[in-house]
């Protein structure tokens, strides 16, 4: 097994392990999820093997919006965001905006208890 195919097993346990995370705390269905979740499903199933970094910043351009996970607990993770936004600045990208989400650790344990 390669090691990019190995990271790629964990990152699906810990997906996995995630996902029952979060079922197991969803105390009230949300209006709409259901439908977002089948569309995802339906998205991801098809999944064969992880995108070539040019495919990746092709894909880049050609959008109008782009949305990055990252592990944060993960520095490969942010030095993979850092990666897109070097690329974007190296191509003279003219509409660039980033946008955070920041949850203080001391209050990310807070949903847990909900």
């Amino acid at each position: 097994m390669t090691p990019r195919q190995e990271l790629l097993q964990i990152q699906k346990k810990i997906f996995a392990r995630s996902q029952s995370l979060i079922s197991s705390h969803s105390l009230v269905p949300e209006k709409g999820f259901d439908l977002y979740e089948k569309q995802y499903r339906r998205h991801v199933k098809t999944y064969q093997e992880p995108a070539s970094l040019e495919e990746l910043r092709e894909k880049m351009h050609e959008s109008n919006l782009v949305f990055v996970g990252d592990y944060h607990t993960n520095k490969q993770s942010q030095r993979a965001f850092l990666r897109l936004l070097r690329w974007m600045v190296a191509d003279q990208v003219s509409h660039l905006v980033i946008g955070l989400e920041i949850i203080r650790h001391t209050h990310q344990n807070i949903s847990m208890r909900i």
